[in-house]
């Protein structure tokens, strides 16, 4: 039993320097291309209260600017939604818009209304509707 328990510190031991060795050499490299680029991102300026009255293309540029793909969907549905969060807002409503702007907003990527539900800043109660949460407004703050 000793040996194949010594075999065992021997495996983890050496795990453990690979791991360590690993560790040192990412350091050694700087921050991920990832962490670059996020640090890269322009701060933008957005006014406190979204204004429901701007037509969507000024809205979108408006908050929609610099802002990550999950992000962007918020912003879609709170201006379909006039920032009510009782108001459900129809997925293929959302998607049209935004592909009417994609040179202001990108492509649409459906894993967009995954991320923003994760992040709760929007839920579904039933499919292929959305409303916002009551921390949909984080979504408009420049955090990628």
């Amino acid at each position: 039993m000793t040996t194949k328990h010594d075999a065992m510190i021997s495996d983890l031991r050496q795990a453990q320097t690979l791991i360590q060795r690993c560790v040192d050499g990412l350091a050694k490299t700087g921050p991920s291309p990832a962490a670059a680029r996020e640090k890269r991102r322009p701060s933008v300026e957005r006014p406190a209260l979204p204004d429901f009255e701007k037509g969507f293309r000024s809205f979108a540029k408006t908050y929609g600017k610099g802002l990550s793909g999950p992000r962007k969907f918020v912003v879609v549905v709170a201006w379909l939604g006039k920032g009510s969060a009782d108001k459900q807002v129809r997925l293929a409503d959302a998607e049209s818009k935004w592909r009417k702007t994609t040179a202001l907003l990108g492509s649409f990527n459906r894993k967009f209304t995954v991320v923003a539900r994760e992040n709760d800043w929007v839920e579904t109660k039933r499919t292929g509707y959305y409303n916002l949460r009551p921390s949909w407004q984080e979504a408009f703050q420049n955090g990628g």
